[in-house]
């Protein structure tokens, strides 16, 4: 299959430090679902920047869907880890979902604008707070509309910085089985800090503390995690059941 991402030989530094990162050399191809995992300040936020041509590398190349990522941004559908907005501000959810649909300035939007907003609202299941004010939303309802953001511009490529950081562990799972049936037309990043999330849903693993390295799922074992990090971990499995006896120790 094709690549959708690549990077040669990328040094990344903002002007004045070190580098942030250092001979990165990967590729994600079409259909690929990978997490991007690593420690705070390891260059997780500086990659997500470079694929979306807000930041240029120092030297090296980065191409995504087979062009500089700047020229191709529209056909690359992103949802920041943070958003800030105006809780006073009034608009609701179909408004904030099309703002995915637009391009470059203001215009009217169209029939089909419209259309993509509620296809995207459907596939998140949240159809039915399309009219209900932003402000008014849940964290975790307020994460699936901004996703639904990034989706209804019909993007070849999904960026996601942390999607499920305020959502309960059931939405947690419908999202994920949105994930299984998106990336049967594109390849999908999640940014996360659930390795839970990486051993039960992801087929590539990007890791990355200044130095990235692509593993296969398979190959993530603690040797893989305590380099990373630095420090040993441990994991825990959030689809174990405990026994009686069990719980009763916890």
């Amino acid at each position: 299959m094709n690549a959708v991402i690549e990077f040669e030989h990328v040094f990344f530094a903002y002007p004045g430090t070190c580098a942030v990162l250092e001979d990165v050399t990967f590729s994600i191809r079409e259909k690929d679902l990978a997490a991007m995992i690593g420690p705070n300040g390891g260059g997780k936020t500086t990659l997500l920047y470079l694929m979306l041509g807000l930041l240029h590398p120092t030297s090296g190349c980065v191409r995504v869907l087979g062009g500089d990522p700047s020229e191709v941004r529209p056909r690359i559908g992103y949802m920041p880890q943070y958003t800030e907005y105006d809780p006073q501000f009034p608009v609701d959810v179909m408004d904030v979902v099309a703002m995915g649909r637009l391009r470059r300035g203001w215009g009217w939007f169209t029939r089909k604008d419209r259309e993509a907003c509620r296809a995207a609202l459907g596939e998140l299941g949240i159809e039915s707070l399309a009219k209900k004010p932003f402000s008014m939303l849940s964290g975790g309802q307020r994460q699936r509309v901004l996703i639904a953001r990034a989706l209804c511009g019909e993007p070849e490529l999904l960026l996601l910085d942390e999607p499920t950081a305020n959502v309960d562990p059931r939405a947690q799972d419908q999202f994920y089985e949105v994930l299984d049936l998106l990336k049967n037309r594109m390849a999908i990043v999640v940014v996360s800090h659930d390795l839970g999330l990486v051993s039960n849903r992801i087929e590539r693993v990007i890791c990355v503390n200044r130095v990235v390295h692509l593993h296969p799922v398979s190959e993530l074992g603690g040797a893989v995690i305590d380099e990373l990090y630095g420090s040993k971990m441990n994991l825990v499995r959030h689809d174990h059941c405990c026994s009686e006896r069990e719980r009763h120790h916890v």
